[in-house]
């Protein structure tokens, strides 16, 4: 019986009294309590709602010509004060009173005449050109001639203009990338394009979709390739082609001289390109 009495419990020498492991264990416990003391936080307050994200941008295509015209004279430069005149430009008012801007005589919806024209030519534009300018649904011609630090290539949402846009002149800028679009695009009245001494590339098109076009600058652009006969042909209105110091080769198509007198309504036979139809034709140093 001692034999198992010593089994069970632990002999406490000095209170001569006999300890199961459990006593010891609760003893202990009311000795020292547990390391480290459990430490008591305040509740986490909820995180605060998230903002809902900003709305998109509305689609190009459907700005009001105020928003279009704003985001010219952000990417152009306008912003950051480089262009030489800016009278009411992002003032408010009619925008048809903004230095540049041509409106039509027609009122349309919210007071103002409809953009038709934006002539900024030399007024040190410093950027690009935004396609937003594609919205301005009745716009006829863009002048920016004479804008040296005007660069990147054109927006190709151009070719989304009305079918009455009629002018593009772009010389003497650092305009870049391969011929626009509008070449191909169906701008049926289209007469103008202006290129000269930009940093164009690219080949002459094999087709151009614009029966009205008049005239053509490619000079001092880095174009290179032939001219196409079948783009030639297409050019019925042509009456001046100016491809002076461009980087063409060969030789120019007879379908040049054929579709500028047919379109030119020249009924005598001529060798000379320009004496048929084209009132005006420049190659030299090609």
């Amino acid at each position: 019986g001692a034999q198992a009495t010593h089994d069970a419990c632990e002999w406490d020498r000095g209170a001569q009294v006999c300890m199961s492991w459990l006593d010891i264990f609760q003893h202990a416990a009311a000795l020292y309590p547990p390391w480290p003391p459990t430490a008591v936080y305040p509740a986490a307050s909820p995180p605060p709602p998230s903002s809902p994200p900003p709305p998109p941008p509305p689609p190009f295509w459907s700005l009001s010509p105020r928003q279009a015209l704003e985001e010219l004279y952000a990417s152009a430069g306008g912003a950051d004060g480089k262009w030489r005149y800016a009278t009411n430009w992002t003032t408010g008012g009619d925008v048809c009173r903004w230095w540049g801007v041509t409106c039509s005589k027609e009122v349309a919806a919210g007071g103002g005449g409809e953009v038709i024209g934006l002539n900024l030519q030399g007024n040190r534009l410093e950027g690009t050109l935004p396609r937003s300018l594609a919205s301005l649904s009745r716009l006829i011609a863009i002048d920016a001639d004479g804008n040296e630090g005007l660069s990147g290539t054109l927006p190709p949402e151009l070719k989304r203009l009305s079918a009455s846009f009629a002018s593009l002149s772009l010389d003497e800028t650092a305009v870049s990338g391969t011929l626009p679009a509008l070449l191909t695009s169906s701008l049926t009245l289209l007469q103008k394009i202006e290129l000269e001494q930009t940093r164009i590339s690219g080949t002459v098109p094999h087709h151009f979709k614009l029966p009205r076009l008049r005239q053509l600058d490619l000079r001092r652009t880095s174009i290179s390739g032939t001219f196409p006969a079948t783009a030639a042909a297409s050019l019925f209105s042509l009456e001046f082609l100016d491809l002076d110091r461009s980087a063409l080769s060969g030789t120019l198509p007879p379908e040049l001289g054929e579709a500028a007198r047919v379109g030119s309504q020249f009924k005598k036979k001529m060798s000379s390109f320009a004496d048929v139809g084209l009132r005006r034709l420049e190659v030299e140093d090609t």
